[in-house]
This record gives C-alpha cells, structure tokens and sequence, in this order.
C-alpha cells in the first residue's frame, strides 16, 4: 500500500502558488506511476 499525502491546492489551483501547486502534482503523478510499476512485482 502507497500512502500520499499532499494537498488540496491540486484540486483547486490558486494564484500565485503555481510552483507549490507543480510540486504537490508531481508527487502525486510519481505515486500513481509507482503504484503501477509495483503492481506487476509480488511482495511475500
């Protein structure tokens, strides 16, 4: 199990926080990558 934790700016993009916003996407789009790379391997 893959747990993030980022932020609601993701959900609603404010002004002046287009860097803060960028980041929190990033670790998001990351975590959904890996969790798809994962899910192909068998942990035991």
């Amino acid at each position: 199990m893959i747990v993030n934790v980022t932020s609601s700016v993701t959900r609603a993009p404010m002004p002046l926080a287009a860097a803060y916003t960028a980041r929190k996407m990033a670790i998001e789009g990351f975590t959904g990558s890996l969790a798809h790379e994962l899910a192909a391997l068998t942990f035991g």
